[in-house]
């Protein structure tokens, strides 16, 4: 494994988020659009805003462009694009990478975040962030593991698996 690395969002970023997820929130309201989040330990207003602050902190770092573009159906499973490759990041408070379905990374790569701060519905609050690193595609789907976590299997790659951060800067 590689580099960690640590980010705390700048109120900057904190504030471009909320705004998205506001006009996120209204857009779905509006057309009617229902929300496929689950988490019993947090509300969905507050699983888009941590979610987004983990793309925050991977464009902080990184210096990738976050897509702030509001879409009715939600996106196309790619966050950002960076080096020609398009890019899922997938934030949780865990040291896994975990996808619901094979066929959710839609992605070349994805990137995995955990969350650290205090409280994972006020995240705003204490933006805080760890990198770990990164797998394509091809590589999670032939090396991830399946694990129950209370809610049905999940597709998981441990974060001692993933490939070191750096390696897709060098990419460029």
């Amino acid at each position: 494994m590689g580099q960690v690395i640590e980010v705390t969002v700048s109120p900057e970023r904190v504030e471009e988020t909320l705004t998205f997820v506001k006009n996120m929130r209204l857009a779905k309201e509006k057309h009617n659009v229902a929300d496929k989040m689950f988490d019993r330990n947090n509300t969905s207003e507050g699983i888009n805003i941590v979610g987004h602050l983990g793309e925050q902190a991977v464009g902080q770092a990184l210096g990738f462009d976050v897509d702030t573009t509001v879409m009715i159906g939600g996106d196309d499973g790619s966050d950002m694009k960076a080096n020609g490759s398009t890019i899922q990041v997938k934030t949780s408070q865990l040291k896994s990478l975990i996808f619901n379905a094979s066929w959710l990374f839609k992605s070349d790569i994805a990137i995995q975040v955990q969350y650290v701060g205090k409280d994972k519905t006020k995240s705003e609050e204490d933006p805080r962030f760890i990198i770990w690193g990164y797998i394509d595609k091809a590589t999670f789907k032939t090396n991830h593991y399946k694990k129950d976590y209370g809610y049905g299997e999940r597709l998981v790659m441990d974060v001692s698996d993933l490939k070191p951060i750096e390696d897709l800067l060098v990419r460029a």
